[in-house]
Parts: structure tokens; C-alpha cells; sequence
């Protein structure tokens, strides 16, 4: 049997951008997911459009569940929370702006099966310029590296886009989850991950 995983769509005010995120959840082309969406307090409308589209979409997936925050948490406080949500072995955190493509879970799912001890597989990413039209960058993948990779993100050499990462649940807890106390929760938590690899 294929792999269960959790896709969790973290939210603040991104009622103008959510519905776009979670259809690219709903287009993968890989079957089994778990959607949670966990919102930071947003001040506008966004857990209501969420749940508005999860009435209608909840079937596409294993199972669904809106949480929010005691309070508003920041970015990786809203993270911090939403792990202790996932109960599956892989989870992929995705903010509620972004978009995931198609294929983008089968993809992470093929290479994690070839590095079981990962503690984080990703895939190409696109930058959406929004005060530029909506252009698209794609990411340079020449600069994408495999196994070890921690001092090339320390010095910097190549930053792979957060947006999307497919992450081994057990292997976060075992660094401590995600670290409140940086502003930049994904660096962080990647350089911790790496470093213990």
C-alpha cells in the first residue's frame, strides 16, 4: 500500500490567495492525503472560505480538519502547532499563498522512497512575482543537491525553496520541532535536520 501523508495549508488573512493553494491540493495527482489547515487568528475571512471549500472538496481526501490557534502565533508558532496535528509518517507544509503542482506529491513521495532516511525531500519551486503580473520563476535546479547537504546550506551555496518540502514527522521531533525563538523557522529547522543526518 502507498504511502498516507498529511498536506497542511498554513493560513494568516490569506482568504485572497487560499482558494488557489488548496486546489492545487486537490489537484494531486497522488491520492492518499490528509488535509489540515491551520490558521493563525486571521483578521479576515479566511477560515470561512476554507471551510466553504472543504464542504465541497472534503471527499477527495483521506481526512480534513480546520484547527486555529489559541492565538495569533506567527508563521512558525502556527507550524509548531499544526505538527502536533499530523499523524502520519511524511507531511508537506505549504503556506496559504502558495501552490503545489500536480505532480508535486507523487514526486516528493518517488524520491523519498529512494532515501528512506531523508529528513526532507523537495522538488523544484516557482517564485510568483505578484507586483510583477504574476510572473513565474522557476528555481535554478542546477543547484540542487542530494545527501548530505548542510554545509552548503550554512554557507548559503543553494537555498531550496521551503514551499512544498515533504518532511519525516519523526525526524523534526527528533531536532525539536520547530524553533519560536528564529524568525526564519524553515532555515532553521533545515540546518537543525541536516545537521543530524
Amino acid at each position: 500500500m502507498k504511502k498516507e501523508i498529511t498536506i497542511v495549508v498554513v493560513t494568516y488573512c490569506s482568504a485572497q490567495y487560499v482558494i488557489d493553494t488548496l486546489n492545487g491540493v486537490y489537484n494531486q495527482t497522488y491520492p492518499f492525503i490528509h488535509l489540515i489547515i491551520s490558521d493563525d487568528q486571521s483578521l479576515d475571512d479566511t477560515v470561512q472560505v476554507c471551510q466553504d471549500w472543504l464542504d465541497i472538496h472534503k471527499k477527495r481526501f483521506l481526512t480534513t480538519q480546520i484547527i486555529q490557534t489559541p492565538k495569533n502565533l506567527g508563521a512558525v508558532g502556527n507550524c509548531k502547532q499544526a505538527l502536533t496535528h499530523i499523524t502520519t509518517e511524511l507531511y508537506i507544509m505549504t503556506a496559504g499563498d502558495d501552490y503545489l503542482a500536480p505532480t508535486h506529491v507523487e514526486k516528493c513521495v518517488e524520491k523519498y522512497a529512494t532515501m528512506p532516511d531523508a529528513g526532507l525531500v523537495y522538488t523544484n519551486a516557482y517564485l510568483v512575482l505578484e507586483k510583477e503580473g504574476g510572473r513565474l520563476l522557476e528555481e535554478d535546479i542546477s543547484k540542487f543537491k542530494e545527501g548530505y547537504i548542510f554545509d552548503d546550506l550554512l554557507q548559503l551555496n543553494f537555498w531550496p525553496k521551503s514551499t512544498g518540502w515533504m518532511l519525516r514527522k519523526d525526524a523534526v521531533e527528533s531536532v525539536g520541532g520547530y524553533n519560536t525563538d528564529v524568525w526564519v523557522g524553515d532555515y532553521d529547522l533545515a540546518l537543525r535536520s541536516e545537521e543530524h543526518t
